[in-house]
């Protein structure tokens, strides 16, 4: 059944008024469970097969290469699915591998993706099925311009780690511009420093810092980071 943002190949109606599998969230044809993704959202897609589409309207800023980081979930592996701009192919096939479980996630990553800048549908066409599929992110890593005159600024990135607040486990995302020193620091609101988490030689593009919150007690708290003259800083709620 082809529906507003979804193209789904299990339409059909689950136990009397239910018409997805997992039908939290939302109840029409795309089938959402509960995740326990530490890093997702707290839902994901589910019951994937062979055909299906997943549409999003999307508003991209600049034009060049992006990298795409992809939450998956699989129990015996297999699955497959292309990135799709205005149903046009723009990455190579994307594996899933065998996670070990449903609800056992890692990331997959395809890099060197053109998008145009503008509004445009985005597509996750699935080739082959078996697996689950939570949070996506992008990464622009190349404007394409060889023009110096037309070339953007230069692209630093500091996200909102996820998930947030958090319990012990939380991600830290950014990109840098050039390669460099980058540093990532951990503060109480008082402005006594609580740890170092990062501080070396990385190179230009995005990244992605995985950190535990051992011995600290529940509260508010802030991440500095720096990389050559950029300097950003977020807040993030640790609750226990």
């Amino acid at each position: 059944t082809q529906g507003i943002g979804y193209t789904d190949a299990d339409y059909r109606n689950i136990g009397g008024s239910v018409w997805n599998h997992g039908w939290q969230y939302r109840n029409d044809g795309v089938d959402i469970e509960a995740s326990q993704d530490p890093q997702g959202y707290a839902y994901n897609v589910g019951w994937i097969e062979g055909g299906e589409k997943l549409n999003y309207t999307t508003t991209i800023q600049y034009s060049g290469e992006y990298s795409m980081f992809v939450r998956v979930a699989s129990q015996g592996g297999g699955g497959k699915f292309l990135l799709l701009q205005d149903d046009q192919a723009v990455s190579s096939i994307i594996n899933v591998p065998n996670t070990g479980g449903w609800q056992n996630w890692t990331t997959v990553e395809a890099a060197n993706i053109p998008l145009n800048s503008g509004t445009h549908h985005l597509s996750i066409f699935i080739i082959q099925g078996n697996f689950n599929i939570n949070r996506m992110t992008f990464f622009l890593t190349s404007t394409g311009i060889d023009d110096d005159s037309k070339k953007l600024p230069e692209v630093y990135q500091l996200e909102q780690n996820y998930p947030n607040p958090f319990n012990p486990e939380t991600t830290f995302r950014y990109v840098i511009a050039k390669p460099g020193i980058i540093t990532i620091e951990i503060y109480s609101l008082s402005g006594q420093k609580i740890a170092s988490l990062q501080k070396n030689h990385t190179t230009a593009g995005p990244h992605e810092l995985h950190w535990k919150a051992e011995g600290l007690a529940s509260g508010i708290y802030l991440y500095c980071f720096k990389a050559g003259n950029f300097s950003a800083s977020r807040k993030f709620v640790l609750l226990k």
